[in-house]
């Protein structure tokens, strides 16, 4: 699977300009995989030390906070939304009429 999404664009930004993915902290990971079983992206991965990693951060879907909810350990942790509002605030104005 790529970490490329297929689009390449949100919002008329390049994928992987947008900071929109999970962090795991390895110290509360338990390993249980929670995370990779919801995910229907492929984000996550098993670690060699048996604990989750993030494998393909941008196919992460922009603006989801779902896996972070069925995490029991509390290890998972995403942007705030605003950052998707300040992001979109500063982006250069196009002129696709809104085709990108």
């Amino acid at each position: 699977m790529s970490d490329t999404p297929s689009s390449g664009l949100c919002f008329g930004i390049k994928r992987e300009h947008v900071p929109w993915y999970p962090v795991i902290d390895p110290a509360l990971c338990t390993g249980c995989n929670a995370c990779a079983e919801f995910c229907r992206h492929g984000v996550y991965a098993g670690g060699l030390d048996g604990k989750t990693v993030v494998a393909r951060p941008f196919s992460c879907v922009i603006g989801c906070h779902r896996c972070d909810e069925v995490c029991p350990a509390g290890a998972l942790t995403l942007p705030p939304k605003e950052m998707l509002t300040k992001l979109l605030a500063s982006r250069p104005q196009c002129s696709c009429g809104g085709k990108c």
